[in-house]
């Protein structure tokens, strides 16, 4: 049954009276549903963020302390990268990596995570120099040692450090004259 705006039924009868009925509020014909508040869409650019554009967008590269491996400096780093730079589907990463420099070979050696030049680096020879009657080592500036000894029971190698290249050795086969080599020494 439709009932007009201001007008109520006559049950008994079922004919609509039309009455004005000033208490009673103007209502349409149809209720509407109810209806939930909804958020208008969001213009915010926030929702589509872009959380990089290019790795510096990320952060800086953190350098580790350097150290020297297999004649190379080595310097860890962990870099920070923008993947799919632009996009809403943008993000971060750390990724953990190695530097490397290998110092020339033969020139140069790695110590304390630097390359430095073999000949600005000492030398040190324990029998003082060309001694054939003292067993002496060497160390150069690899670190590494090299200590007299026999050729045989009549001659001797010995290791001494150069005066014009100090970081690297030089060596010198020599007959023992007038004795024998013993333990890496002419001994008469």
């Amino acid at each position: 049954m439709f009932v007009a705006a201001g007008c109520r039924s006559n049950t008994v009868t079922g004919n609509v009276v039309a009455e004005k009925d000033s208490a009673a509020p103007v209502q349409s014909a149809q209720k509407p549903a109810a209806q939930t508040e909804q958020p208008a869409p969001a213009t915010d650019d926030s929702i589509y963020a872009v959380e990089c554009k290019q790795d510096s967008d990320c952060g800086e590269t953190v350098y580790g302390e350097r150290y020297c491996f297999q004649n190379g400096v080595v310097t860890p780093l962990t870099k920070n990268i923008c993947v799919n730079p632009g996009s809403i589907k943008s993000y971060c990463k750390r990724e953990m990596a190695d530097e490397v420099l290998m110092c020339a070979s033969g020139k140069e050696v790695c110590r304390k995570g630097e390359c430095y030049v073999l000949a600005n680096l000492p030398c040190t020879d324990s029998d003082g120099g060309k001694n054939y009657d003292v067993a002496g080592t060497v160390v150069d500036a690899e670190m590494l040692e090299y200590k007299d000894y026999c050729i045989d029971k009549y001659q001797i190698m010995e290791y001494f450090c150069p005066s014009t290249n100090k970081g690297l050795v030089l060596k010198e086969p020599k007959i023992c004259t007038g004795g024998k080599c013993i333990t890496g020494a002419c001994v008469d």
